[in-house]
């Protein structure tokens, strides 16, 4: 169930999503099967949080990236957008929630939110549990933060097994 503002055109696309402690904290899944459907709910997500004048950060590859940097046009010159290759900057998981973290600290006294896909294509089969563990993380870490973050997972190509295994990382 998503529980953020319902009226947002984004939220359409939301498989999965419950706050954690503080209300003010989001942490959801984005399960797409087509790079369409990923870009049309990027874009909604980045065009939302610009008219209510809250940071965003994208963690993408750079395929995506490039395809949303397109489809967003002049937004992404925005100071406040800020666009970053997954792919590099999250190639040791155990990264992701300190560049996520210190997005947010930046901001600390806004919303912000978040986009990233740290499991991607050509993950291996070592990096997914600490892929898991950092969904896990990411819980501690932005409770009671105004933060709305969602992660990005490719349905088309995960084994069923993997599913119910980020689900329990999710709350």
């Amino acid at each position: 169930m998503w529980l953020g503002a319902a009226s947002t055109e984004w939220s359409r696309f939301m498989t999965a999503s419950t706050p954690a402690g503080d209300a003010s904290f989001v942490h959801s899944a984005m399960l797409y099967r087509s790079r369409r459907e990923c870009l049309d709910f990027a874009v909604a997500f980045v065009a939302d949080g610009m008219r209510n004048y809250e940071p965003v950060w994208l963690g993408l590859p750079p395929d995506k990236l490039a395809s949303l940097s397109s489809a967003l046009g002049p937004m992404t010159d925005d100071a406040e957008v800020t666009l970053a290759d997954i792919t590099e900057v999250g190639r040791n998981p155990g990264r992701l929630l300190g560049l996520a973290g210190a997005f947010v600290e930046r901001h600390r006294h806004r919303p912000v939110r978040l986009i990233g896909e740290a499991v991607w294509a050509g993950r291996s089969a070592v990096e997914y549990p600490a892929c898991v563990q950092h969904e896990a993380l990411v819980n501690l870490a932005f409770d009671g933060r105004r933060v709305t973050a969602v992660c990005l997972y490719d349905a088309s190509g995960w084994p069923t097994r993997s599913w119910r295994t980020l689900g329990s990382r999710i709350r």
